[in-house]
């Protein structure tokens, strides 16, 4: 009982509040055939009753003319009363009984000629007189047993519609669903795409009235990547023609070094230092629009032990600079499929950024290992100042720094490796140390693996 109320609720909520244009057409199209059917039953019933009394008061005047003239009991016993449900009353001209097929028979001598129903007791009879110069002839007949005919008949005419209802609610649903299935491929293809697939929505199948909102939609898709290729361009063009000066810059700085006196040098370093600056943005620019503009390839089995040792060793000189201890604890064995050069650019900028944000003579530790999911992660812990919960959200973002810091960079290290990231099927995670540090983790999909 208790799933059974269950199932029953669970039909309830599916029905209650129409959330989809298939429940939306089930909940008023199912309800009006039903009703349409059960109306075409009750009419089926009542035509069969109205045949069925059609043809028993035939039957009736049948046997009252069949016995008319006879005067006496042995033709009167003429009738089956067991399988006509029949009797026969049989009256003089001045009133007197003379004869009845069977006994207790009610008496209705005073009817006029015809057909009518009478109640005698608690029973409904009708009776059908005849009246002629010989005398009367009644023919009797209990509703009750006229009631079981029609239900015996309308139950072998109306057993095909009451079965043919639920076979032709599931018929709807069906065609419901295959009318449909050409939105649901639309609904599909719209939700593959994204920022590096803008592709057409297909038209194949599309009925005519959704048609043009397809249309439109692909209009609208085909002005985004027109506007997407414009603004990556422009980004790429930006900082590939950036690049050539900012380098001339510097060599100038390093040429000019060596004509300027030692009390000009802190200014060289200053200068030196916005340009080292800018030229890192240069390149952090030109790195945001190649990963814009990579197309999807094909992934291969990738060792995360290898790539974060890779990554190590060439961030080591950094580490040593600063005086940073960088320990590791890596789990062997752990592969999963993607491209090396996106998961290794990933890699770097995480490390780079522990590196930078920690304080000298501090520790940056590594983890690789598996959750509880059985999902690959990479942990970075460093001892830098972390970030604060209102910042948190918004650490993705491009251009987006935590000032305060005292870290030079540019907004765009965090937002170019969560790109990369989620185009390997990963996601970076930044949560706050206990005390003072922060905690960067990549996790990659359980199906990665």
């Amino acid at each position: 009982m208790t799933e059974s109320l269950r199932r029953y609720r669970r039909f309830r909520r599916y029905l209650g509040r129409p959330t989809s244009l298939r429940q939306h057409l089930l909940r008023w199209l199912l309800p009006a055939y039903v009703l349409v059917g059960v109306l075409i039953t009750a009419l089926s019933w009542l035509n069969a009753a109205d045949m069925v009394h059609s043809f028993m008061d035939g039957q009736m005047e049948s046997f009252a003319r069949l016995n008319e003239g006879a005067d006496h009991a042995s033709s009167l016993k003429a009738v089956d009363e067991k399988e006509s449900g029949y009797s026969m009353l049989l009256w003089s001209p001045d009133g007197r009984l003379l004869d009845a097929s069977e006994p207790g028979l009610p008496l209705f001598a005073d009817l006029p000629t015809g057909h009518a129903t009478v109640k005698h007791g608690k029973d409904q009879w009708l009776v059908y007189t005849l009246r002629s110069d010989s005398g009367v002839l009644q023919c009797l007949q209990r509703m009750s047993f006229r009631r079981h005919v029609i239900f015996e008949f309308s139950n072998k005419t109306l057993i095909y519609p009451l079965l043919l209802i639920p076979l032709s609610s599931y018929l709807i649903w069906l065609v419901i669903r295959a009318s449909l299935r050409p939105l649901e491929r639309v609904s599909e293809a719209a939700a593959a795409q994204d920022e590096r697939n803008l592709s057409a929505l297909p038209l194949t199948g599309v009925p005519d009235e959704i048609r043009p909102l397809v249309q439109s939609i692909n209009s609208l898709l085909a002005r985004l990547r027109h506007s997407f290729s414009a603004q990556q361009r422009f980004v790429h063009d930006a900082a590939h023609e950036l690049r050539t000066p900012m380098a001339a810059l510097k060599l100038q700085l390093q040429n000019l070094r060596a004509e300027i006196p030692e009390a000009g040098q802190a200014r060289i370093d200053a200068m030196e230092s916005g340009v080292q600056r800018a030229h890192r943005l240069v390149e952090q620019m030109l790195r945001l629009a190649r990963g814009d503009a990579k197309t999807r390839r094909v992934s291969q089995p990738v060792s995360l032990e290898n790539l974060l040792r890779e990554s190590i060793a060439a961030l080591m000189p950094l580490a040593d600079a600063r005086k940073i201890d960088l320990g590791c604890e890596i789990e062997r064995d752990v592969v999963v499929q993607g491209q090396a050069d996106e998961l290794r650019s990933v890699i770097d900028n995480l490390i780079d950024n522990a590196l930078r944000y920690s304080p000298q003579n501090g520790t940056v530790d590594l983890r690789l290992s598996r959750d509880k999911d059985g999902a690959a992660c990479i942990e970075i812990l460093d001892e830098g100042p972390g970030i604060s919960g209102e910042h948190l959200p918004r650490v993705f973002d491009r251009f987006f720094r935590v000032l305060g810091t005292g870290v030079e960079g540019s907004g765009l290290g965090l937002a170019i490796a969560q790109g990369a990231a989620l185009r390997q099927g990963a996601q970076i995670e930044l949560h706050n140390r206990p005390g003072r540090g922060l905690v960067a983790r990549l996790r990659f999909d359980p199906q990665a693996v």
